[in-house]
Parts: C-alpha cells; sequence; structure tokens
C-alpha cells in the first residue's frame, strides 16, 4: 500500500518502557515503524509508577497523579494534528472520557491497545482510589474505531462491549542467548520475572517453590517484583531494569507463570511465557487462559493446575536433561517463526495505516 504522506500518530502509554506492558505493546515496535512520523507520551512518570505501587503515602499519589494528568493534557493539546490517537490502555486512568470525544470532535482516528482484561473491576489494594473502573473502559472500548487486543478472548470481548472493530495482534519476541554456550545449571535456576503489581501471584505457588526448593536447591530470582513481600522460598529481588532481565534470563532454566483461577487471567496474554521461550528458558505456568494456546504442555512448557502440578514439573525438569533441551531447541524455532518482532511490527503498522487509507 501507498499513501500520500506519512501519517501522525501519537502513541500514548501508560507507563515508560520500564513498564513492562507499555515496553512490550508500544516502545518494542517504534524502530521498525518506518511509514509512520509518531511520539510517544507516558502517563506515569517513572517516579509516579513505583509510588503507586506502595502502601501509603497518599497525598504525594494524589500529587503525582494529578502532576501526570496536567503533563499529558499538555502533550495532546500540543499534538493535536496527529491523524491517529494510539492509546495503550487509557488515555487517562481516571475522570471524564473528555479527549476521548475532544479526538472524535475533531475526526480523528483511534486505536485503543488492550492487554488486560481492564473491562473486569479489579482492585490494586495500594491505590487509595477505587471506582467502578471496568465501566469506564466499557465506554472507551465503544468509542474507538479500533481495538488491538492481547489474546482472542479480549478480542472477543470487546466486540460484545460494542467495538467497531477488534484484532488480535501477538506480542513479538527476539531469540537471544541462542549462541552462547548457556549450560543447564545444578541446581536448577528459575527466573519469575514481571511488575511490581504482579509478583504477588507467586504466593500462589509458594509450598510447592518451598517443597521443592529444600528437595533440590531450586535457585530462584524475581525480577521487576515487590521487595516488600516476602515469601517463605529462599530467593533474590532484583529492581527490573533491561540489563537485569538480560542478566537473569540469560542463567535461567526455569521461568514461572503463575496466575490465580479467575477470569481477570482470560486476559493475559503470555508475554511473561514468550519472553522465557526466547531466551531459552522454560515456561512452567499456570494452565489457564491464552497460556493454554501459547504452549503444549510437555512440549513447548509445562501447564500446571494444582500444586502437584508445579512440584512435578520442576522435577522432570532437574531429572531430564534430554526433554529440557529438546524444548529448549523447539521454542526457540516457534519464536522466530511466530512472534518475530519486525514481521510484527508490520501488521501493527499495516493496521494504523488502514485507518487512515479508510478515511480517505
Amino acid at each position: 500500500m501507498e499513501y500520500r504522506k506519512k501519517p501522525k500518530v501519537i502513541f500514548l502509554t501508560k507507563y515508560s518502557e520500564k513498564g513492562a506492558s507499555s515496553r512490550y505493546r508500544v516502545y518494542q515496535y517504534l524502530p521498525f515503524l518506518k511509514n509512520i512520523n509518531f511520539k510517544t507520551q507516558a502517563l506515569q512518570s517513572d517516579t509516579s509508577f513505583k509510588l503507586m505501587n506502595r502502601k501509603g503515602y497518599f497525598l504525594k499519589k494524589v500529587i503525582y497523579a494529578f502532576k501526570d494528568y496536567l503533563l499529558r493534557t499538555f502533550f495532546i493539546f500540543k499534538n493535536l494534528d496527529a491523524d491517529v490517537i494510539y492509546m495503550q490502555r487509557e488515555i487517562f486512568a481516571f475522570g471524564p472520557l473528555w479527549a476521548e470525544i475532544l479526538f472524535k470532535t475533531l475526526g480523528k482516528k483511534i486505536i485503543l491497545d488492550l492487554d488486560d482484561a481492564l473491562f473486569i473491576n479489579k482492585n490494586n489494594q495500594n491505590n487509595p482510589l477505587s471506582w467502578d473502573k471496568a465501566s469506564r473502559v466499557r465506554r472507551i472500548i465503544s468509542r474507538v474505531d479500533l481495538v488491538i487486543a492481547g489474546n482472542k478472548w479480549i478480542r472477543d470481548e470487546c466486540i460484545k462491549f460494542g467495538a467497531k472493530s477488534a484484532i488480535h495482534i501477538d506480542i513479538a519476541e527476539t531469540v537471544q542467548f541462542e549462541k552462547i554456550q548457556k549450560k543447564r545449571n545444578s541446581p536448577l535456576k528459575a527466573i519469575w520475572l514481571g511488575s511490581l503489581t504482579t509478583s504477588k501471584y507467586l504466593f500462589l505457588i509458594e509450598k510447592p517453590l518451598k517443597r521443592i526448593q529444600d528437595e533440590i536447591g531450586l535457585e530462584i530470582n524475581i525480577v521487576g517484583g515487590n521487595p516488600n513481600e516476602k515469601f517463605s522460598f529462599k530467593y533474590c529481588c532484583f529492581e527490573w531494569s533491561r540489563e537485569n532481565e538480560n542478566k537473569y534470563l540469560s542463567i535461567s532454566d526455569i521461568g514461572l507463570m503463575p496466575l490465580p483461577n479467575e477470569n481477570w487471567s482470560n486476559g493475559k496474554c503470555g508475554g511473561k511465557a514468550r519472553t522465557y521461550m526466547a531466551s531459552g528458558v522454560i515456561p512452567v505456568v499456570s494452565n489457564i487462559g491464552y497460556n493454554k494456546d501459547l504452549i503444549k504442555h510437555k512440549v513447548s512448557g509445562f501447564l500446571c493446575s494444582g500444586s502437584f502440578d508445579w512440584e512435578q514439573a520442576l522435577k522432570l525438569l532437574n531429572e531430564n536433561y534430554i526433554l529440557h533441551k529438546k524444548i529448549v531447541e523447539l521454542n526457540y524455532k516457534l519464536v522466530k517463526t511466530n512472534f518475530d518482532k519486525q514481521k510484527i511490527s508490520k501488521i501493527l503498522e499495516n493496521s494504523i495505516l488502514k485507518l487512515v487509507l479508510d478515511e480517505s
């Protein structure tokens, strides 16, 4: 497809590149977008992101949220010449939908990128503000021109909520560490990779991890988790950075991804599991939602439904080196075929350009 000019797109992300969802859903694709002009702006600063996930500090949280709101407002009015508004999750986390209404009034095309079931209420115990966020997100869904969903379940739910159009685009991954001499550790090393708000899910497998650790000496590294959470198993917790992520992925054998058995988990898009697959780390994950599409049990990883499953998976990987090696080699091939960054970037870019073309 050819276009008279490169459209201007503003990417309104929830977080900076330090936030996992924004990093995987937006920032990793930007270097490959050659047929659009774009600008980005994160709603939450790094300081605000850390603060909002700590207990207390009510006044500081309100002040930083207000500051974030003002900075985004300024950015919006400075870029009203944009052709397409690409909102990752939401433009604002609270308040009236004035920005969405303004963009529609000006005839802008609006894309909503959704990689979580935000249309289901789920409270953050560390956030002092509480409201019916889900109904607000459903109103947003019904007003945008396109929803880009992180999995097929989110796509189908958005259609039910009145989205004009919705498509599923997978998260890209790049194969790492394939060419280095990455040997399996003894004892095994496990990594959990995520964010301050999701490391609490490790409590779901705390007991089986403790039992396995006592039995085989499993080493556990938590990257990006909440340092205030305390688990009964032995572990080391590190702040997320690109350097820490790469360092601990490169030395790990197993990647953990526990999720609660609730509807919210259907909205998870397997980003963590894909990262493990791309890094020669075998995903051991909860048997729920998109994980069941992404992982084939005992072939590309392990799907676990209870404590027994988690223990058996870790025991088997500890004992069966041939299976371990086979899964790692297969996953590298799967990532190269299915989750190529340039290919998915092109799909994303073409989805944006199609909106512009349909308008002209």
